[in-house]
């Protein structure tokens, strides 16, 4: 299933932008010339941007690139990074150290991680 088009609008709503309102925005930020019937076929999933283009918009709205196209349900781009760096940790760690990890993030937070 494609979520580009329903992650572009649901994050143009987030905004309280109407299309026009987004385009002229968007146009003014960037030096680019979209339209409202652009962004129209963009939330019904009828066209999406080229890449770089793609970069501008996942800026705009402050997403990961993932995220604007359902590739991951982490919005925030530090939060992304956050997430890298947890697993880049978790992934130099001793086996007895994961343990002791996993055993802690359960007690403060009293989570079940199974």
């Amino acid at each position: 299933m494609d979520l580009f088009g329903e992650r572009f609008k649901g994050l143009r709503k987030e905004m309280g932008l109407t299309q026009e309102e987004l385009v002229e925005k968007f146009n003014k930020l960037n030096d680019t010339h979209f339209n409202k019937s652009t962004i129209s076929q963009y939330e019904n999933n009828k066209r999406k941007p080229e890449l770089s283009i793609l970069y501008k918009w996942a800026n705009f709205y402050g997403v990961s690139l993932d995220f604007i196209l359902g590739r991951s349900e982490i919005k925030s781009l530090e939060l992304e990074d956050d997430m890298k760096a947890i697993k880049i940790a978790y992934e130099k760690m001793s086996l007895k150290d994961r343990a002791k990890m996993m055993f802690l993030l359960k007690e403060i937070f009293d989570i079940n991680l199974k």
